[in-house]
């Protein structure tokens, strides 16, 4: 009998390990937002064909960061940072005020933050 016991006390611990999500390895690939500080142009005025770092400011974890323009232009990316890239001044590019927006997903919340940029001519 107190076999039967123990080996149902058994089974019972495994059933229970085998219906957990993490399987004991806890939440690795879930992202999570803390807070989205900004976005930040190092030089907020540039002329045609320069470039300028563009940093995203915030604190997570496995944070997925989406770029894009008010003016399509060039944004380059910087290999194994997802939170800076640099904003090209093409010469097809009209000058004036242009806009880098960054949008940060994470599986708790989505936010997106701006910042302006003045191109001039040459």
């Amino acid at each position: 009998m107190r076999k039967i016991v123990f080996f149902l006390i058994l089974g019972l611990a495994f059933s229970f390990y085998a219906c957990d999500d993490n399987n004991g390895n806890g939440n690795e690939d879930e992202s999570y937002l803390e807070e989205f500080i900004g976005v930040n142009i190092e030089l907020d005025t540039i002329s045609m064909l320069d470039t300028t770092r563009v940093t995203a400011h915030a604190t997570g974890t496995n944070l997925v960061y989406y770029w894009q323009t008010s003016s399509n232009a060039p944004l380059i990316p910087i290999e194994g940072v997802d939170s800076v890239v640099l904003f090209y001044a093409d010469p097809c590019l009209n000058p004036g005020k242009k806009y880098v927006d960054c949008t940060i997903i994470a599986d708790n919340r989505e936010e997106t933050k701006r910042d302006s940029i003045i191109l001039i001519a040459n």
